[in-house]
């Protein structure tokens, strides 16, 4: 998912952002809030998989 939308509204300028109207904007900034949570959970699923592979490779080297 982060990958997707890497910047996607993330840099609006404030003259764009003054023209939205009241809901707009309130959609903007639940999506950027969605978006920041879903790119941390993203990037606790990388380290997980990475514990998760260290941990096989270690139990492959014990079986050896």
């Amino acid at each position: 998912m982060k990958r997707k939308h890497n910047n996607s509204f993330e840099f609006i300028d404030n003259k764009i952002l003054d023209k939205l109207n009241k809901k707009d904007k309130e959609r903007l900034f639940k999506y950027r809030r969605v978006r920041r949570d879903i790119i941390k959970l993203d990037n606790d699923i990388d380290e997980l998989n990475n514990v998760i592979k260290s941990k096989k490779e270690k139990v492959n080297r014990y079986n050896e």
